[in-house]
């Protein structure tokens, strides 16, 4: 076993030891920053173990003392950054309104034009011819019975040209008169077919083709509507005799509309009938309807005219 005197040099010798790895570890610190506390009681001496002259018990550890600094830590620190930081709220947009320049195409704006031509309204003038008699009448005029049950038109044109000096046979204008399934344009149906029909059925004619066939033979004729009574009153004035359009022998009636298989519009009404005024005074007229003549009141007369819209043929022969 070592004596005493062994024991301090090995201790001696293991200061002088430990104070040189303290000045070498120094030394390799100081570059690195690292610091070591100054408080000499805070720097633990290690201890050896050595054999001890007293005898340890048993199950009895030996304590090793670790320094106080080493439980010690040093947060992080970071570097200082050579860009600067900008706090500073970036900017609001702002926005500016834009002028909007106008385009250089112009915007069709659609113009409603009203192209229903109004109805002209007859003023007198000072030239206007003076106004007709308050009566007057034609001589001469001479009906006949028609030939079928819907030939009146042709039979009162007949009749018409006959006084006028043109003598015409009935059939022969029955059959140059156009057929259609318009009565605008030509006769609707067959000459004997029942009367009071309205088209498409057998009907009748309207003033138009009828003016049209007295002109092919020679006369001055003129398809009316919308007849002035004063100007049948003129016309009766100055003797010339004027085929009307009435319904039935000058009854009362009313006409409806009626579209044709092309799509065109015209009115018509039962019992349409033909027949020529040959006089009037201010309250009768005087008609020659075929082989008939009667008289009907201004009133029935008028009203009865009026359903096909007062329309006419007169010749100024």
């Amino acid at each position: 076993m070592p004596n005493g005197s062994s024991i301090s040099k090995s201790l001696i010798s293991l200061v002088l030891l430990l104070g040189l790895l303290g000045v070498i570890l120094t030394a390799c610190m100081v570059p690195f920053d690292i610091q070591i506390p100054s408080d000499p009681a805070a720097v633990s001496v290690v201890t050896v173990g050595l054999p001890s002259t007293k005898p340890q018990a048993a199950g009895t550890a030996t304590a090793t003392r670790q320094p106080t600094w080493a439980n010690t830590r040093t947060p992080f620190q970071p570097m200082p950054s050579s860009t600067p930081t900008n706090t500073e709220p970036p900017p609001t947009a702002t926005l500016t309104p834009t002028a909007t320049v106008p385009s250089s195409t112009p915007t069709l704006t659609p113009t409603i034009t009203n192209t229903r031509k109004p109805r002209p309204t007859h003023t007198p003038g000072p030239t206007d011819t003076p106004a007709p008699p308050a009566e007057a009448s034609v001589d001469g005029v001479v009906g006949h019975a028609q030939l079928y049950t819907l030939d009146c038109e042709a039979r009162s044109a007949v009749d018409l040209a006959n006084f006028f000096g043109v003598n015409i046979d009935e059939r022969d204008f029955l059959r140059k008169l156009p057929k259609s399934d318009n009565p605008v344009d030509g006769f609707v149906g067959e000459y004997s077919g029942a009367t009071g029909q309205l088209p498409p059925q057998s009907y009748g004619v309207y003033s138009k083709p009828i003016a049209a066939m007295l002109r092919d033979y020679g006369l001055q004729a003129h398809a009316r509507k919308d007849f002035a009574w004063e100007s049948i009153q003129a016309e009766i004035a100055a003797g010339r005799p004027v085929m009307v359009w009435i319904i039935g022998n000058t009854w009362p009636g009313y006409a409806v509309d009626y579209t044709t298989p092309d799509g065109q519009t015209t009115y018509v009404a039962n019992y349409e009938h033909t027949a020529i005024v040959t006089a009037y005074d201010e309250t009768a007229v005087t008609i020659v309807d075929g082989s008939m003549v009667y008289q009907r009141t201004l009133a029935e007369f008028l009203q009865s005219w009026g359903v096909l819209h007062d329309m006419a043929v007169t010749v100024n022969n």
